[in-house]
């Protein structure tokens, strides 16, 4: 691991477990239970990123994202049943987890140039400027995560956040990454967008699924 991902990572780390440890007010998940599963997240999260963009281009040293968002619900079930902590609770908090990873690791994105923009038709000293791709999918999840917090804040017993972040995150990167320099692998369409697509159909099945259970409770 790389001196300067291990800065990144730490931050995720604070962040997560201050977001985590506020909520657990409401939530009383044993704090030990709660740090193991927050320090552990950020790692197959990574992973998971890891798997995804090996799916994708056969090289698992770099990552994708929506490996992580896809994933992690089976890290998330495999915990909640060693440790005996309620399912949902812990997806609602991977939700949070999962936007303030793609927000940080993003800034990390624009430092090193990956994730690059469109030209955008701004002419500086050095050329044309480029799209801060990178910058604008950062501010996006900051702002999916306050939605998700005022989502909690309104009613802290909802089971739905996780598929929730899914729609409103893959609406956003399906548009944010249009933006993007990208390589089209089906028609006009590049791995995000494709992502995107699936992460809100599955977002909206989930919804749809929870929201029927719901029905048949009342």
């Amino acid at each position: 691991m790389s001196s300067d991902l291990f800065y990144y990572l730490s931050g995720i780390l604070i962040i997560s477990l201050g977001i985590n440890f506020t909520i657990n007010k409401f939530y009383f998940i044993n704090k030990i239970k709660l740090f193991i599963f927050t320090f552990i997240s950020i790692f197959v999260g990574v992973l998971c990123s890891n798997v995804m963009n090996y799916i994708e281009s056969g090289n698992f040293g770099g990552t994708s994202f929506y490996g992580a968002i896809f994933f992690m619900p089976i890290y998330v079930i495999l915990f909640s049943f060693i440790f005996k902590v309620d399912l949902n609770k812990l997806l609602n908090l991977t939700a949070f987890l999962g936007m303030i990873t793609s927000m940080i690791l993003k800034i990390r994105c624009f430092n090193y140039g990956c994730c690059g923009g469109r030209k955008i038709p701004i002419v500086t000293e050095h050329g044309y400027a480029v799209f801060p791709s990178q910058l604008a999918e950062a501010f996006f999840a900051f702002i999916v995560l306050i939605i998700l917090l005022i989502l909690f804040k309104k009613n802290k017993d909802r089971t739905d956040l996780y598929p929730m972040m899914m729609v409103i995150y893959g609406i956003g990167r399906l548009n944010l990454n249009t933006f993007r320099l990208y390589k089209p692998v089906f028609l006009f369409l590049a791995n995000g967008h494709i992502w995107s697509i699936v992460s809100i159909i599955i977002g909206f099945i989930w919804l749809f699924i929870i929201y029927k259970k719901k029905k048949r409770t009342v």
